[in-house]
């Protein structure tokens, strides 16, 4: 095997790896909870904050004690 074949190799399967965390990040149920949580009026607040606890998602309690905090903040895409 040539070495530019090894490298054109060694370049596609980089390039795959990276994409991977952008990916995930697209298909992130955390995001549409925090987004619920952010957009809610007063009155279904509770409602967000309950449908963050029974999502099982190993982030709540950070995402919560932030909340509690006043500490959770919204950053738009650019």
């Amino acid at each position: 095997m040539s070495i530019c074949r090894s490298l054109t190799l060694l370049l596609i399967a980089l390039i795959s790896l990276l994409s991977l965390p952008v990916m995930a990040q697209e298909d992130d149920p955390g995001k549409a909870l925090l987004v619920n949580l952010a957009e809610a009026p007063a009155s279904k607040v509770e409602e967000a904050v309950n449908a963050i606890v029974s999502s099982g998602d190993e982030r709540a309690r950070g995402w919560l004690e932030a909340y509690g905090n006043n500490r959770l903040s919204r950053v738009k895409d650019t």
